[in-house]
């Protein structure tokens, strides 16, 4: 495997420059900050793999 931009592999969808997901709106209207996804992984990893 090589890496390669996203903008060499072939889609028939056209994507958004910026994907990035923002939560912000959401924490706005509920005042529930996401967590980290990152303090999350090694317990998901730990499940999954039980």
């Amino acid at each position: 495997m090589n890496d390669i931009p996203t903008s060499e592999y072939p889609t028939p969808a056209k994507r958004p420059l910026n994907s990035r997901l923002d939560c912000s709106a959401f924490t706005a209207a509920f005042g529930i900050p996401r967590p980290d996804w990152r303090q999350a992984l090694p317990a998901i990893v730990k499940e999954l793999t039980q």
